[in-house]
């Protein structure tokens, strides 16, 4: 009889196991999509979200954005109304140390036309507000601790960049660091 409910029991677990791998890799596979139609110029709809703002303050961001990031609640919907660039960093991620002080440029350079966003990966919030100090990165900064946010946007990694449109439609993406001039090829995709 003992046995017969330690079998069931491996069984169940055996089954939740299988359940939660098709489950992950079902949701890998929609981001992998996101990261396809971009770069095939199809521009999807970013995956919404709720995430908590790291300081409660947004630098260059919209009147919609900067009230969201009071509130202490952002979604997709609150980056609409004006092109936005996501940047996924991490504290430890030593390539995001070399692309904070660009992405730090370029939101003063286009203040007010073009809002940025730093989506803080894994990572302890206290770590991602010494981090994006230390650069002067004074924009939105929202903490995605487990990393879910960012993997349904497709991102397999620290550093990546994703530019949205004003209606909050994915237009261009870079997995890896970006530079002052791949910046600027990626804003003119909304700034056209």
């Amino acid at each position: 009889m003992i046995l017969r409910g330690v079998q069931g029991l491996a069984l169940a677990v055996v089954a939740a196991l299988l359940g939660l791998l098709i489950w992950k890799v079902a949701h890998q596979g929609a981001g992998a999509r996101i990261v396809a139609d971009i770069a095939a110029g199809k521009r999807p709809a970013a995956p919404d979200f709720r995430l908590k703002p790291i300081w409660s303050d947004a630098a260059g961001a919209s009147p919609r954005l900067r009230a969201a990031v009071r509130r202490g609640s952002v979604s997709v919907a609150d980056l609409g109304g004006r092109p936005t660039v996501v940047n996924v960093f991490a504290s430890w991620c030593i390539p995001c140390k070399d692309e904070a002080p660009v992405l730090a440029a370029a939101a003063r350079r286009y203040a007010g036309r073009v809002q940025f966003v730093a989506l803080d990966y894994q990572d302890y919030t206290s770590d991602g507000r010494s981090f994006l100090m230390r650069y002067g990165n004074d924009f939105a900064a929202l903490h995605d601790g487990d990393g879910h946010v960012a993997q349904r946007w497709g991102a397999t990694g620290v550093p990546e960049t994703y530019v949205l449109d004003a209606t909050g439609h994915l237009v261009a993406h870079r997995a890896s660091p970006v530079t002052a001039a791949d910046l600027e090829q990626m804003i003119g995709v909304v700034a056209s």
